[in-house]
């Protein structure tokens, strides 16, 4: 399930786009603790991608539900930086010296603090940035179950479709290799 929308670049962009990512994650059915880290992280993420950006006329927000994953992008036209250094950049707090400086440590410190559950890309003059909010526990179980389907099916289909030879140098040339590999691997384990 997705869902996207296209938002303001101003605060009240941001403001909308926290809403509907509360109201998208509470119909998911997330604790509030992860609603709020989410809202918290989103904001600071577009702000930052609102920064290195010349001229931002939309704020491009998707919400998605793939399996048990649950994530947000956040999308916003503008060159390409360095997300990661970005978030190295920043001050140390000292309590006698708030300067101009501190808004963005402190948003680089929430950034640093879920870096791992963030995702940055450029492409076609576009930064975007996945939030990932709740990881399923079952993708790997997901993903090969479908390899294993799909290898069965395309064996099938070679088996019917492709000439003998074909089948027979493919298994000789890719699959008794792969395989002896794989076997002298769990040996060594």
């Amino acid at each position: 399930i997705s869902m996207q929308f296209l938002l303001s670049p101003n605060v009240s962009g941001i403001g909308k786009s926290l809403d509907i990512i509360e109201e998208k994650l509470a119909k998911y059915g997330l604790n509030r603790k992860d609603i709020t880290k989410s809202m918290l992280t989103a904001e600071e993420v577009m702000t930052s991608l609102l920064e290195n950006s010349e001229n931002p006329d939309k704020i491009y927000l998707s919400v998605r539900r793939v399996f048990e994953d649950i994530s947000i992008e956040i999308s916003v036209a503008g060159r390409e930086f360095s997300f990661e250094k970005s978030l190295a950049f920043g001050t140390p707090l000292d309590m006698e010296d708030i300067g101009p400086d501190t808004e963005l440590t402190i948003r680089n410190m929430i950034l640093r603090s879920v870096v791992k559950d963030l995702k940055y890309r450029h492409r076609n003059g576009i930064n975007s940035v996945r939030i990932t909010v709740v990881k399923s526990k079952r993708a790997m179980l997901y993903k090969t179950l479908g390899a294993m389907a799909l290898a069965i099916v395309l064996g099938i289909l070679l088996r019917l479709l492709a000439p003998e030879g074909f089948c027979a140098g493919l298994n000789d040339m890719l699959l008794v290799p792969v395989k002896t590999m794989f076997m002298n691997a769990l040996k060594m384990v």
